[in-house]
């Protein structure tokens, strides 16, 4: 081994906890500034030196963002061992390698690979990758990472099993990064995470910030470059790594403060209907109106996240309601298109099967920019100070999902469907029902008015 610095790279403290961490998984950031690229690349680099022959395995979502993060860092790092000859590019795939492939004269790899649609997750089919790592882990949607994940294995017994990413808050899979990995419990140190068998895992946050990057230079020309994002929200998300407010967070105005009540009993004259988004991720809502305030309350929920048929659904929603006044069910209006091909029943739509099953839904308005209006509406204070809406502290679903929604990349006056708004979209079904029956019907021309 010659006396090259091989990774050519100085690691702050928040780095050394980084690399220093043991754990199955991972996570290393949440502030713009605080090396997590470098940090990823580094402990590649440094376990392909270790490890004789390990393939690693790197990703972003597109091949322009690998070129633009990954691979410069990679050279940075590598530049004179490269230079020495220790290590050969493979750009095409091979036999051997796949494309954009770096090998190391003692045969291990470092592989960077791109996910940037469900479809991609296939490629890397019945690959075996003791190490995974994943920079901007919140651009990616929850089931492709877990997939991903199902490759994270090696029947070398000398090699280790590691999945590492790094992130800063939002994105399409700013909910769930938050879930598994920010809101387990103290960052910095390691969790037991109980599996379904009994067994465990392991997962770490180490938290960085701008104020942790070694380099003084960096720091004060990054601060500066930050400081004049005129996005509050967006200037501390990515200054402070503040994972409660983040940039293209959709409803700002959602707080658990005011939005969020205690369950208490419905008023048996106040009027009551559900809504539904209707698929795999099944989400149905049941809403009450108080008439005196016009406040409206979201009282229940029934979330799906796996398959079952219309006929257990529909069971399911009539002992929620049994005894209950519903005046009307909202659905996504698709349901009424095509067979639905359920239980063999040809030739039937999705919407007529749960008829058959005794429970009936009506076409919601499926307009999605007045239906934003909408719900960002219902979150807004009344004349009394109160939002509009009100959820059971019991319905915790839509109380995570909600406030984790980003705007589309795309489509700035839309939420990004990659997303979890699968609550969102039963409470904007939901609302728009509930504006349209409260407007007050038109006088047409001619027509008697009355005198006072």
């Amino acid at each position: 081994m010659p006396s090259l610095k091989v990774p050519d790279y100085t690691a702050s403290d928040r780095q050394t906890a980084f690399h220093t961490a043991v754990a199955d998984e991972k996570l290393y950031g949440g502030a713009a500034g605080g090396g997590k690229t470098a940090a990823i690349v580094a402990e590649s680099i440094t376990l392909a030196l270790e490890y004789p022959g390990i393939p690693i395995n790197l990703f972003r979502r597109t091949i322009p963002e690998l070129n633009k993060t990954i691979r410069p860092e990679l050279m940075k790092q590598t530049r004179d061992y490269m230079k020495a000859g220790h290590i050969v590019y493979h750009g095409q795939a091979s036999a051997e390698y796949e494309g954009r492939s770096y090998v190391f004269e003692n045969g291990s790899s470092i592989t960077l690979n791109y996910l940037d649609n469900a479809s991609d997750m296939f490629r890397y089919q019945g690959s075996e990758m003791p190490v995974i790592g994943v920079d901007e882990l919140t651009q990616f949607p929850f089931d492709w990472i877990e997939y991903l994940q199902t490759r994270n294995r090696t029947s070398n017994a000398a090699w280790p099993v590691i999945f590492m990413a790094g992130t800063n808050p939002g994105g399409i899979g700013h909910g769930w990064v938050k879930k598994h990995y920010i809101d387990i419990g103290e960052w910095g140190k390691v969790q037991e995470i109980r599996l379904p068998d009994g067994s465990f895992t392991t997962r770490v946050f180490i938290p960085a910030s701008l104020d942790d990057h070694p380099d003084e230079r960096f720091r004060t020309d990054y601060n500066k470059q930050l400081q004049k994002i005129s996005d509050p929200q967006l200037r501390k998300a990515l200054r402070y790594g503040d994972w409660d407010m983040f940039a293209g967070q959709v409803f700002t105005e959602w707080s658990r403060r005011t939005h969020v009540v205690d369950p208490f009993a419905i008023p048996d004259h106040w009027k009551r209907w559900r809504s539904t988004d209707y698929g795999n991720h099944n989400s149905v809502g049941w809403f009450a109106e108080d008439p005196a305030s016009e406040h409206v309350f979201m009282y229940r929920e029934f979330r799906l996240d796996e398959y079952k048929t219309i006929d257990y659904k529909a069971s399911v929603i009539k002992d929620l309601e049994a005894g209950e006044d519903i005046r009307y069910g909202m659905a996504d209006p698709a349901i009424w298109n095509g067979s639905a091909d359920h239980n063999d029943q040809q030739g039937k739509s999705i919407a007529e099967l749960y008829e058959a099953a005794g429970v009936k839904w009506q076409p919601a308005v499926n307009d999605r920019k007045a239906g934003l209006e909408v719900v960002h509406k219902a979150l807004q204070p009344m004349a009394d100070g109160i939002p509009m809406l009100q959820v059971f502290s019991t319905c915790t679903s839509m109380i995570t999902t909600l406030p984790d929604l980003p705007y589309d990349r795309h489509k700035v006056d839309d939420v990004d469907t990659g997303a979890d708004d699968h609550d969102y979209d039963m409470l904007r079904y939901a609302l728009m029902k509930s504006r349209i029956s409260r407007k007050k019907p038109e006088i047409k021309r001619g027509a008697y008015r009355s005198r006072r």
